[in-house]
């Protein structure tokens, strides 16, 4: 039941918390720390998952398995994992946890006396002294502000914020250290707000209090929190010191938040920010040659390189960047892999272990059969290894006749085979949810193909899932939805006559073509610079879409760089590979 731990300062540790309701995801790896006797506001829309955590928190509900809430008990000194305890093993610490609800109202039982009221909890766990729960719910009375002969009457005699006190009395007569605040005031005048406002930050002082305060009113949030948590469709979008967040937020759903927040001078009219903020993409680090391959990986974060200047990166929350790989240009894929390290393509598919300078060939090119590397790859269910070679191609100086790729599966054992023949040049490879179709971006043809996949395995013969009016597509993501969100590149014809002569246009700003799963066209993500060359899904919940960008893919541009899109649906977590590399 108890995990030993020592008193760091810390109160309560949240660990990839979820949950679920009928198929819809209420709350999705939800992560945090908090001190003792500190201020947690936790702000969002309605909707956006804010009292599912507090009740997660407190086991009101149970949250889906895989993530973890640990508190510490001054009961026992211990760490108690209260997200795997059953609900007999949680009563004793229900002493320690209490929330305050939101509405005044319908959270007090109106055939019951104030005295009733506020003394239930004390019967509930053991307190039979009648006396000793007299004098406790009086000292309750004068804590919470209300008078002695309040305690014969009932709740249909106070005003909302009467009701108020009686619920934080009836919170704190077990002297609980942790309090959840679930929208305390938000159904009280703003006279009486400020008053429990006021009297929450006083008995915390007295008592030494912790709370999580969950809210809609940002300018009370800034007032009584430390720290804040900014929610968005049930994942935490952003998150630090309360000054820092209102002061400089970092996501666009944050803005759009705070640019609501009134201003008290009445001459000042409100110009909250327009909703289609969230339409646009957010820059992350810019000044790079031509980017590609993103992938999300737990440890590192973002992962992507230049297939210009050549190396794999690696960008955190705060947009420093890191150098994972000191490679030599043109990786123009990459996934995860289950030992360790990545795999990459370019000239050639090989593997490459953090912190190990050489790589581990895979899938080698075929320069005699036109075949002088590869681009985007992908990996399926079992962790099978597809990519798409680029036959004859300008991406490299080959001086081979124009010749089409093909579609290579590397199977678990390391051996490789051609699954689909005559595509012109693959940029983007992805499958559906569930594992049933394979979809594949063919740029020099402008269409997007979708393979079903039989019982054994193999992929059916191809049909064209959608074709582009304007622009290619490049590299896909595909979310939870089965939407397929596709980078698109745009050109505009300058001279020449072919329209894949690359010498006769030029590149326009880029842009994400969110493609339905029945092929309709749902929405388009513009982002100011050009080539918009692939997408990933990642960040908590796989809820941001990152964009990289590459420049017009020349040396000496360097107007490539990362994007970030707070999308509104979670994209897929790609399955890592699981090949071996072949034995000699």
């Amino acid at each position: 039941m108890n995990t030993k731990a020592g008193d760091d300062g810390r109160i309560l540790k949240v660990r990839h918390l979820s949950k679920t309701f009928d198929g819809h995801v209420a709350l999705q790896d939800v992560s945090f720390d908090l001190a003792r006797a500190d201020t947690l506001g936790v702000v969002g829309e309605s909707g956006s998952g804010k009292t599912t955590l507090a009740r997660c928190i407190l086991r009101a509900i149970d949250p889906d398995l895989g993530g973890s809430v640990e508190f510490m008990s001054e009961e026992t000194g211990d760490w108690v994992t209260l997200s795997t305890l059953k609900h007999r093993e949680l009563v004793p610490l229900r002493k320690e946890m209490q929330m305050v609800f939101q509405d005044p109202y319908s959270s007090l039982n109106p055939r019951m006396t104030v005295r009733q009221i506020i003394e239930e909890p004390l019967i509930v766990h053991g307190e039979r002294d009648r006396d000793e729960r007299l004098e406790r719910v009086r000292e309750m009375l004068d804590l919470v502000q209300l008078s002695q002969d309040s305690l014969t009457r009932y709740p249909h005699a106070f005003s909302g914020g009467q009701r108020q006190r009686i619920g934080i009395a009836r919170a704190l007569i077990l002297r609980p250290n942790l309090v959840v605040c679930d929208e305390t005031v938000s159904a009280l005048d703003v006279s009486v707000q400020a008053q429990i406002i006021n009297l929450l930050e006083d008995l915390q002082k007295t008592l030494h209090l912790t709370y999580i305060f969950v809210a809609h009113d940002l300018a009370v949030v800034r007032h009584i929190c430390n720290n804040v948590l900014v929610m968005h469709n049930g994942v935490v979008v952003e998150r630090g010191d309360v000054d820092d967040v209102f002061d400089k937020p970092q996501r666009n759903y944050t803005k759009l938040l705070l640019s609501a927040i009134p201003s008290p001078d009445p001459d000042i009219r409100m110009q909250p920010a327009e909703r289609s903020i969230l339409d646009h993409a957010e820059p992350v680090v810019e000044g790079y040659g031509l980017v590609e391959g993103p992938v999300w990986h737990d440890d590192y974060g973002l992962l992507f390189s230049d297939v210009l200047y050549g190396g794999v990166y690696a960008v955190d929350n705060a947009r420093q960047v890191t150098p994972v790989f000191e490679h030599r240009r043109g990786i123009g894929g990459m996934v995860d892999h289950v030992d360790g390290g990545l795999v990459v393509s370019g000239k050639n598919v090989s593997l490459k272990r953090f912190g190990e300078t050489e790589s581990v060939l895979l899938l080698d090119r075929d320069p005699d059969n036109g075949n002088v590397g590869y681009n985007d790859i992908t990996t399926d269910v079992h962790g099978r290894i597809y990519a798409g070679s680029l036959g004859s191609s300008p991406v490299f100086d080959d001086g081979l006749e124009p010749r089409a790729g093909d579609l290579y599966v590397i199977d678990l054992d390391g051996s490789s085979r051609i699954v689909a023949e005559d595509i012109q040049l693959t940029n983007g490879l992805g499958f559906s949810p569930d594992g049933k179709a394979l979809y594949h971006a063919d740029s020099r043809r402008r269409q997007i193909y979708r393979y079903e996949i039989d019982k054994a395995g193999e992929l059916k013969p191809r049909e064209v899932f959608f074709e582009f009016d304007s622009g290619s597509p490049d590299g896909l993501a595909i979310a939870e939805d089965g939407s397929l969100w596709v980078a698109n590149v745009m050109r505009e014809r300058v001279n020449g006559d072919s329209p894949h002569d690359e010498t006769a246009s030029q590149f326009l700003p880029g842009r994400v073509l969110v493609i339905n799963p029945n092929g309709s066209e749902r929405t388009a993500i513009e982002i100011p610079v050009p080539m918009c060359t692939s997408v990933c899904f990642g960040g908590a919940g796989l809820r941001t879409l990152y964009i990289v960008s590459g420049s017009n893919g020349v040396d000496g541009d360097r107007r490539g760089g990362v994007y970030r899109y707070e999308a509104p649906i979670s994209g897929l977590k790609l399955t890592p590979a699981a090949v071996q590399p072949r034995l000699n």
